[in-house]
């Protein structure tokens, strides 16, 4: 049965219809809604390497400018403190300037925040402050706007992370330098190393120090340095027990000069030799040109040194001051980098050595610079930008009067200069067209080899072979009939040459060296048993048809032999 058709209600169909039609609409809403958000969601990881890569240079710059401070500007840098500090010291300066206008809350807040530091300090904060604006540009932005939550949390990040890549930067120097110290202690140590071997092997370090005879030396003050030299067992036994202290204003021994450290020390003239010390220097080049140049030889680095990275052109108190540091920590006792050893603490002997330079007069600072700026650079006003770029850039090979880079650039140049100056005289005055000379005629004269040539023998030319004659097979000849006696003979024609196409060839022609040979016809007369030969070169034939009758010149038939007369050939002769 067929099953019949509901007719729906006209009021069910408007129910149903409208809320498909609402069901739709709120479904392409959903839709479109879920599009964008998806365009967006992919516009966003299209953009996201690119913001990843700028954070990344960011970053990579902010570490780039902590081992710049920690080598350059202060090794004991904290950029927290750097940051707050100097920022208050700017705010001051533009307080007094009338640039800003603050309550009287902030200044007084501020005034006594900076009175509890030091006009020096004050001045080293405010120094460093600027230095590192001008080494990582992206703070300010972020120290401008601390006070937006998400700027000071960034901030924050990344003071952590330039702390500690000055951390890093300071024991990664100090640990390569353990390893090569053993070198630098000793004057010449290839020929006479320090005796007892400073690595033992153990990979430890308690033997070194004040507990190291010969390292002891170099640790002890300047002002004991004379008991040293006469009871130096005695004076190591007072430092091992604290007699005689240890401390970041009693200068240690290696920063004279002398074999060994402070031999040459003149108590009434103590800057005589100061901050000479040939271990001194050697770490100080191992540092900044490179490990392969520490001992003074060529450069054999191919990587960029730390004073191209850092582009360091000339030699400072940070630089002198640094070395320093890093001497007095690697021929120590302590196998981790720490600020303080006993009583001896790095920050307060950086510190000294800085302020003492700092406060050296002009004429005096500016000759230790030149002198360490040779040192180092083999140059007084110090390091020729792009000259040393390669890893461990140290004593140049050059020879005087220039390297031979330099005089092939001045002869390019020369030539160059020269080129275009007769360049524009030519366009100023045309050159008239060359005039064409006739080759000179040759005479006919015999060339003579050289005597110091053999003379050139010519072959003799080998005679051609005259070709064989080529058999003319016979014919047999017909039957004569007998003829009359009184019946003329006719007389014998001339053979004369016939073409060749008469002729019957032999089955293979015969060739020489390729060239179709001349050919020799033999003619044999039926009545001649003997026969007779016909031989013609190609100058006989080309004659003997110049004196053919031109009747010759169509098909010649062949010569047939002669017939004798019949009977009946004589009876209608007869007739």
């Amino acid at each position: 049965m067929a099953r019949r058709k509901r007719s729906p209600s006209p009021s069910g169909s408007s129910t149903i219809s409208s809320s498909d039609s609402e069901d739709l609409r709120t479904a392409h809403k959903r839709s479109s809604k879920q599009k964008k958000q998806r365009s967006s969601k992919s516009d966003d990881d299209k953009q996201k390497p690119e913001k990843k890569e700028s954070k990344l240079d960011l970053h990579e710059e902010y570490l780039a400018a902590a081992r710049y401070i920690t080598r350059c500007v202060d090794m004991f840098c904290k950029i927290d403190k750097v940051i707050d500090i100097g920022a208050l010291l700017k705010q001051r300066e533009l307080a007094d300037s009338g640039d800003l206008s603050e309550d009287e809350d902030n200044a007084a807040r501020r005034k006594k925040q900076l009175s509890k530091l030091s006009q020096k300090t004050q001045d080293r904060y405010q120094k460093n402050y600027k230095r590192l604006l001008e080494l990582a540009p992206g703070l300010r932005p972020l120290i401008a706007g601390s006070k937006d939550p998400k700027k000071a949390s960034e901030l924050r990040k990344i003071i952590r992370k330039m702390e500690s890549a000055i951390s890093g930067t300071r024991s990664d120097d100090s640990t390569r330098l353990k390893l090569q110290i053993s070198k630098y202690v000793a004057l010449n140590p290839a020929k006479d190393p320090v005796s007892p071997p400073i690595d033992d092997g153990s990979g430890q370090r308690t033997h070194m120090g004040i507990n190291h005879p010969v390292l002891a030396r170099f640790l002890c003050p300047i002002g004991e340095i004379t008991r040293f030299q006469d009871d130096p067992k005695a004076t190591i036994n007072r430092m091992q027990a604290g007699k005689i202290e240890l401390t970041a204003d009693a200068f240690p021994a290696f920063l004279w000069k002398g074999d060994p450290p402070g031999a040459d020390y003149d108590p009434d003239n103590m800057m005589d030799g100061f901050l000479e010390g040939f271990t001194l220097e050697r770490t100080m080049r191992h540092i900044f040109t490179g490990p392969s140049t520490a001992l003074g030889t060529q450069s054999r680095g191919t990587r960029p040194c730390n004073a191209v990275l850092h582009d360091m052109t000339t030699v400072e108190a940070a630089h002198i001051a640094y070395g320093c540091v890093q001497v007095r920590f690697g021929i120590s006792s302590k196998n981790i980098w720490t600020e303080v050893d006993g009583d001896f603490k790095y920050r307060d002997f950086y510190r000294n050595i800085v302020e003492f330079i700092e406060d050296l007069p002009d004429d005096d600072r500016e000759q230790l610079f030149k002198d360490w700026n040779m040192k180092l650079f083999k140059n007084e006003d110090g390091r020729e930008v792009g000259k040393h770029d390669a890893d461990d850039s140290g004593p140049s090979g050059a020879r005087d009067g220039g390297s031979d880079l330099a005089r092939l650039r001045a002869q390019m140049a020369a030539h160059n200069a020269a080129v275009k100056t007769r360049t524009t005289t030519d366009s100023e005055h045309p050159a008239a067209p060359p005039t064409v000379h006739p080759p000179p005629a040759q005479e006919n004269i015999p060339r003579t080899p050289p005597p110091s040539s053999p003379a050139r023998v010519l072959p003799t030319p080998r005679p051609v072979p005259r070709p064989r004659p080529i058999p003319r097979p016979t014919k047999t000849p017909t039957r004569p009939v007998a003829a009359r006696q009184d019946s003329p003979v006719p007389e014998r024609t001339p053979l004369v040459p016939s073409p060749v196409h008469n002729i019957p060839g032999p089955s293979k022609p015969v060739s020489l060296r390729g060239r179709a040979s001349p050919t020799k016809t033999v003619l044999q007369d039926h009545g001649d048993a003997s026969g007779s030969e016909l031989t013609e070169s190609d100058e006989e034939e080309r004659q003997a048809k110049r004196k053919a009758p031109a009747k010759r010149k169509g098909k010649s038939k062949a010569a047939t032999p002669v017939r004798k007369p019949t009977a009946r050939s004589a009876k209608k002769q007869k007739k």
